[in-house]
């Protein structure tokens, strides 16, 4: 649920906790309940990758990533500044490359009989 997030950055531990457990469970929860968490979630995402702590901002990249490919075009960013949708696409570009790059791996890697 999402009303169990940190709702202030006045605890970073707790808040950066939080936002790396969540990355790992984009994909698991459903998208209906993801599309309807997304305004307060984009709200926290905004002050988080404004916080002074690199740790934060970095998590929150990883979890926007994770959306992104959950959601798709549905993952709107025009709150951000540009620097920051510039640095969530970068990630997501990132992202592509490596799963891109492990999917060729895994097809030339020959199959154990």
């Amino acid at each position: 649920r999402c009303n169990t997030l940190p709702s202030n950055t006045s605890n970073p531990a707790k808040l950066l906790s939080t936002l790396r457990t969540m990355r790992y469970l984009i994909d698991k929860i459903p998208t209906d309940s993801l599309r309807k968490a997304l305004p307060p979630l984009m709200q926290l995402f905004q002050t988080t990758l404004s916080h002074s702590s690199v740790d934060l901002r970095k998590a929150t990249v990883f979890i926007l990533v994770e959306m992104h490919f959950v959601l798709g075009d549905e993952l709107i960013l025009d709150e951000f500044t540009d620097s920051q949708r510039q640095l969530v696409g970068i990630y997501i570009n990132r992202h592509d490359k490596t799963t891109s790059t492990q999917d060729q791996r895994s097809a030339l890697q020959p199959i154990a009989a």
